[in-house]
This record gives structure tokens, sequence and C-alpha cells, in this order.
């Protein structure tokens, strides 16, 4: 996996990895945003923004580090800290079309779905909300809050 920090050579690009051997490579880039994803077209992370940085991602090669050839990206993932609305997707789908069949996107109840699906380790916040879930549904008559202390 390599990871790309912004200039002029990230090309929409976050991060890019490759599964696969040499004859059946698949490249992979990774659209990364903090917090929420807007469906709106203009603003900080909103889709119009996304779906430069996706079009850019396909658009634009990438140097593999390993063998310092150009490679073609096959697919991009999404990938938001925050909630992607379901508007938000259908906004992305209708800028990206031409890109549907290769791209997901994944908000951060998707990652912690899958987190516990694979049985990952996820790390603390994650872990409490879990435990305060857990707590709610053990103990009917109560209302538990967890918030962290100062």
């Amino acid at each position: 996996m390599e990871f790309y920090h912004g200039g002029i050579l990230e090309q929409g690009k976050d991060l890019t990895m490759r599964l696969g051997e040499a004859n059946h490579r698949k490249n992979y880039a990774i659209v990364v945003k903090k917090g929420d994803l807007s469906g709106a077209v203009t603003g900080s992370n909103n889709a119009g923004q996304v779906a430069t940085q996706v079009r850019q991602c396909f658009g634009a090669t990438f140097k593999d580090k390993r063998t310092l050839e150009e490679r073609q990206v096959h697919f991009c993932y999404v990938v938001a800290s925050g909630a992607i609305s379901k508007e938000t997707r259908h906004t992305l789908e209708s800028l990206l079309g031409e890109f549907r069949d290769r791209l997901e996107f994944y908000g951060g109840d998707d990652i912690l779905a899958l987190l516990q699906e694979h049985k990952l380790p996820m790390g603390p916040a994650a872990q409490l909300c879990d435990l305060q879930a857990d707590l709610a549904q053990a103990v009917t008559d109560a209302d538990i809050t967890l918030t962290a202390g100062q």
C-alpha cells in the first residue's frame, strides 16, 4: 500500500494498493475523507470534490514504487470517517455514472460493521460504542450514555 499526502503527484489518490500477481493484478485507489460527506457540489467534503478526485484516480496513472512502472487504477474506494448518506451516494453515483461498476463507498458505520464482521481489532472508541450498545440492550430500563472523562 502506498500513501499520498497531497501535491501534484496525488492526482486524487490518497492511497494505492495492488492485489494479485503480475498477470492478474488489480490496482486500487482509495479517496479518504475526514467526517461526513455532503451531497452538495460546492463547499468542503462535498460530492463535487469527491467526484473530481475519483475522476483523477481513473484518469491519471501512478508510479509503482517497486517496479517504477506507470499503473492504471482499476477500482476506487471512497472512504469517509463520518457518514455517507443515501442521498450523497446517489449524487456521487450520478456524477460518476461511467465508473459505477468500479466504485464503492464506505462511511464510518460501514467500516465499523466490516471490522465487527471480520472480527478485526477495533480502537477504544469503537469498543466503547459496542459496550454502550450491549449495556443498553442488557439493561432495558436504563438510559446508558458513555462519555469521555476530562
